[in-house]
């Protein structure tokens, strides 16, 4: 078991092995983002502030960054881990936007609300914010095969995405034209993880 799924059930996150869901992806996130060096992460989705506390445990060089639609969340969060927090919605484009775009963060974990349309907006708004080189990945996908979060398969977000990596085209009908021709061309690779659960996408 590596250092990262022990500190996620030390927390008592469903990103490990343990508690709620048992997700398990931090049995291969750990490839994915180092537990020394100084970088910038931005977790969308707090909750109770669990995985935030996985985070800077596993690397307290990280400067890390919370967005949640309820700032009720901080109460459960001690503050001083974090660089800042953003309050948004990830329908409402405008929210958004407060965040800053200039290739701001190495890794955006998208643990939002797992509606096709919040993948697919929230992707459309925030790849802009990741450095080049960065990671965006977005958990959670096996919501796409469950009607509550996704009313047709052709919305699919595994769907979207396995065709970008069939034809370069980024294709969503949550999207604008201009959004979905710059995620077309803003990224270089997708790779499925933890069974098509999780979509890891590497920023051009």
């Amino acid at each position: 078991m590596n250092k990262l799924t022990i500190l996620a059930n030390k927390h008592k996150t469903d990103k490990g092995t343990e508690f709620e869901e048992k997700h398990s992806y931090t049995l291969v996130y750990d490839k994915y983002i180092p537990e020394t060096g100084s970088y910038n992460l931005l977790e969308i989705g707090i909750d109770k502030g669990a995985s935030l506390r996985m985070w800077k445990e596993y690397n307290p060089q990280m400067k890390l960054f919370a967005a949640d639609h309820n700032p009720a969340c901080l109460k459960n969060i001690d503050e001083t881990m974090l660089e800042k927090f953003y309050q948004i919605e990830q329908t409402v484009r405008e929210t958004m936007i407060k965040i800053p775009s200039d290739n701001t963060f190495d890794y955006i974990v998208e643990d939002g609300a797992h509606f096709m349309h919040t993948h697919q907006i929230t992707l459309a708004v925030l790849l802009s914010c990741v450095k080049s080189g960065g990671l965006y990945i977005i958990e959670d996908l096996h919501t796409c095969n469950m009607q509550h979060f996704n009313k047709n398969p052709n919305d699919s977000t595994i769907v979207v995405l396995k065709n970008w990596q069939n034809t370069g085209e980024f294709v969503s009908s949550f999207l604008t034209q201009e959004e979905n021709e710059y995620i077309s061309k803003n990224i270089s690779s997708v790779v499925f993880e933890c069974n098509d659960k999780v979509a890891v996408i590497t920023k051009l």
